[in-house]
């Protein structure tokens, strides 16, 4: 079975027969920042996966955009992507970031919302808490063909839930360090701040499109 893998942000795919798979993995969130004073934000969340037969006109040209790495902010919010074949035939959604922590502590942000596949539409999972002003969330796991993603559970990363699915960043008792969300989905750890300088978290992992299809039957008699 031929398979086309794809991670960059906008790119085609010629169709070669009428029916083909598609299995799309959204982006991850970013770690909420710490802002302002002593503080521990939550993780990012997890992306979402769709899964589609599709049928499609052969030697005709569809779009495929998926979700690249979002880079976290200072003071504020960063959702993960969608990553979408053919605009909105079938979309695996980013997951939220991690609430800005402006008091000891904030929320994770939430998995993805479900999105559009018709065999597969899996929602992502949350991001952990902040724990306490020295203590920030870790991030959620992906979703992916087995399993919704794992949440962030405190400070713990939420654990690759099978194929593709990338880890969650532990949360950080350190200031001014973070924790990637892993490839592909992962969401970030929470940012933390010992002062008042404000921290940002770590970033969400980009998404990922796979499709593949069965060559035409020749020679059959």
């Amino acid at each position: 079975m031929p398979v086309v893998t794809y991670t960059a942000a906008s790119t085609n795919l010629v169709a070669k027969v009428r029916h083909h798979r598609v299995r799309l993995w959204g982006g991850g969130g970013t770690g909420g920042p710490a802002t302002g004073t002593a503080s521990g934000a939550g993780g990012g969340g997890g992306g979402g996966y769709s899964e589609s037969w599709v049928g499609l006109s052969p030697g005709t040209t569809y779009a495929v955009a998926v979700a690249q790495t979002k880079t976290s902010q200072t003071g504020a919010v960063v959702n993960g992507d969608p990553t979408t074949f053919n605009s909105t035939d079938v979309v695996a959604n980013g997951g939220a970031g991690g609430e800005n922590a402006t008091g000891a502590t904030s929320n994770g942000g939430a998995g993805a919302t479900a999105g559009t596949g018709n065999v597969v539409a899996r929602a992502g999972a949350s991001g952990g808490n902040g724990v306490s002003s020295t203590q920030s969330g870790g991030g959620a796991s992906g979703s992916c063909p087995e399993a919704v993603g794992t949440a962030g559970s405190g400070a713990t990363g939420g654990t690759s839930a099978g194929t593709n699915s990338g880890a969650g960043g532990n949360g950080v008792g350190t200031a001014n360090t973070r924790n990637a969300g892993g490839t592909y989905g992962g969401g970030g750890s929470g940012g933390l701040s010992s002062s008042g300088t404000d921290r940002r978290g770590g970033d969400g992992g980009a998404g990922l499109g796979i499709v593949d299809w069965l060559p035409p039957m020749i020679g059959i008699c």
